[in-house]
């Protein structure tokens, strides 16, 4: 079997569900109750010669997380549910009950996804609870992304 995402044996890119309703204008968004990286929701957006680059990856390669926030279909997804903030947050930053983020290049994807909507003039909105979710969801934010749980939700 192959451990890749996005990519066939012939080392050609794939064309993801995203992509194709994106290119013909449609808003798109990804829920899951897993990490947002795992290769399962991660094949809607990303292209990865290995499954377990979710945070890390090899010199000229993107992780996973960082296509979610700056690649060709991940930055431009309407909604982001799901776990796995610590993909996305570098080892120095930890939670409440003190795990850290996984990151080793010290990039906190999180802030950048929030500022590169600020740039583009729109509305993002970063939630971690349920609360915060469904007080905000109604909003008028474009934009959401929310990181609940660490890993998979049970």
């Amino acid at each position: 079997t192959s451990s890749s995402l996005g990519i066939s044996f012939a080392d050609s890119h794939n064309c993801t569900i995203l992509l194709a309703f994106s290119l013909v204008g449609k808003a798109t968004g990804i829920v899951t109750n897993t990490r947002i990286t795992h290769a399962t929701p991660a094949t809607a957006y990303a292209r990865s010669a290995d499954r377990e680059w979710e945070s890390t990856a090899p010199e000229g390669c993107d992780d996973v997380a960082k296509q979610l926030i700056h690649g060709d279909v991940g930055s431009k997804i309407k909604v982001i549910l799901g776990g796995g903030w610590r993909e996305f947050v570098p080892k120095s930053v930890a939670d409440a009950e003190g795990n850290s983020g996984f990151r080793t290049d010290n990039r906190n994807l999180i802030e950048e996804w929030l500022n590169l909507r600020r740039q583009n003039n729109a509305n993002g909105v970063y939630v971690t609870t349920r609360v915060r979710f469904v007080t905000r969801v109604f909003t008028v934010f474009t934009f959401y992304v929310g990181y609940a749980f660490d890993k998979r939700l049970s």
